[in-house]
């Protein structure tokens, strides 16, 4: 906005429509709207909706920052919503922020269903939403991870205002881009989406709620380093699922509490942990989850220094994860196997496998994985201009897109695939 147009000088000029859509988009979260969330904020046609978005871009209240993209000028957002609590009925603002957060909320779940199909997942707004929304995995995980911001206004949003429900499935449906993508502004947002998520169980009084959202929480702190919070976290999510009989859920939160285990050094400790939650998933009939126990089991052999039985044990699961079509985990389990090769001192071995692991991590956009495996790459490089691109790609990967400059992010964890 010009420095000499202020928000109420440029409103009043409006025309009587464009006045009442920008009250109407001023209720938005975020400050920042695509042209097809504000046809559903406005509750209007798309191409109404790109016509009241040029009339106010005219005027200096909107800046389209991109091709369909637009984010209030300075000041404007809160004048807009401050203008609508004068102007408008309760039931108009009420109406307005239920349809946007919904609108987003199945954007999320849609993207997450196809990131992640076969997920563990405890919303009943799941059944509501489609499955192929988006063309793929990758296409799923950029719209939300475009979409970070305004997804993180949305969640305060439902919080402050007793949606608590919207909370919870809105941690969910964030959880594939955290494990996917975990640059640094990914990581805030989940943050911020599983502390709310956690709060919003117990407003609901969900004992199964309390128990998943608290695994979620305990898979950020291990993800950012708070091991001594993860495991306390984690424990707390076991007692809360095994009192709800929630199976799966407690499953879910031995493991985790396997993994933070596994991370403190406490390799006996984290196998009876992990071998407790493959027979509560077995108990479950939950096949993915068997497989992933399975899995963390190997994890554990190769901590021992037990290659042979680490090797035998990830062929097994590779095989259970291609028959679910899991690819996530195929991922993860081919990354470990080309890992275990190097510390067997067999690079042959390991560049097929590190190799095939890339090419699905990149098919999936799993930008911590593709760094690991890029870095076990240079490792094994046979001149120095291989290792070389392969550093160099690590350090592309680990750039976090969205800042003004180049800022290191954090590789993926892998705190848990439940």
């Amino acid at each position: 906005m010009p420095s000499t147009v202020q928000p109420g000088e440029a409103y009043d000029a409006l025309p009587e429509p464009h006045q009442r859509a920008y009250r109407t988009l001023g209720i938005h979260p975020g400050k920042h709207i695509s042209a097809a969330a504000a046809a559903v904020v406005l509750d209007t046609p798309h191409e109404q909706a790109v016509t009241h978005l040029d009339a106010l871009a005219a005027a200096g209240l909107l800046e389209e920052c991109e091709s369909g993209r637009y984010r209030f000028a300075a000041g404007a957002h809160d004048h807009a919503l401050g203008m609508a609590e004068g102007y408008d009925s309760v039931r108009h603002r009420i109406r307005t922020l239920d349809r946007t957060i919904d609108w987003y909320l199945v954007k999320v779940l849609e993207a997450d269903l196809t990131a992640m199909p076969d997920r563990l997942r405890t919303s009943p707004r799941y059944r509501r939403v489609e499955r192929g929304a988006f063309d793929d995995a990758a296409a799923a995980l950029d719209w939300v991870d475009h979409h970070l911001d305004v997804l993180h206004a949305q969640v305060i949003a439902a919080y402050e205002n007793g949606m608590y429900e919207q909370v919870v499935a809105m941690a969910e449906g964030l959880r594939s881009v955290f494990l996917h993508r975990s640059h640094r502004r990914c990581t805030e947002v989940w943050h911020a989406a599983t502390q709310m998520a956690v709060a919003a169980a117990r407003m609901l009084g969900d004992r199964m709620l309390v128990g998943r959202m608290l695994t979620a929480r305990a898979s950020y702190l291990l993800h950012v380093g708070e091991l001594a919070r993860a495991l306390t976290c984690s424990r707390e999510a076991t007692q809360a699922a095994r009192k709800a009989r929630d199976l799966p859920g407690e499953a879910a939160a031995a493991e985790i509490e396997g993994v933070v285990r596994l991370s403190l050094g406490e390799a006996a400790a984290a196998e009876a942990r992990f071998r407790a939650a493959c027979a509560l998933f077995e108990e479950a009939d939950d096949a993915r989850g068997t497989a992933l126990l399975n899995r963390r089991l190997a994890e554990v052999a190769v901590v021992q220094g037990d290659y042979d039985t680490a090797l035998a044990r990830f062929r097994t699961v590779r095989s259970l994860f291609t028959d679910l079509g899991d690819r996530y985990n195929l991922v993860r389990t081919g990354a470990l196997v080309g890992a275990v090769h190097i510390r067997m001192n067999n690079p042959t071995a390991a560049k097929p496998e590190l190799e095939r692991a890339l090419e699905i991590a990149e098919q999936i956009t799993h930008t911590g994985i593709q760094a690991d495996i890029h870095t076990s790459l240079a490792l094994i490089a046979t001149d120095e201009a291989t290792a070389i691109y392969h550093q160099d790609k690590v350090v592309e990967l680990l750039q976090w897109p969205h800042s003004p400059g180049p800022q290191a992010a954090q590789p993926a964890a892998d705190p848990t695939g439940a």
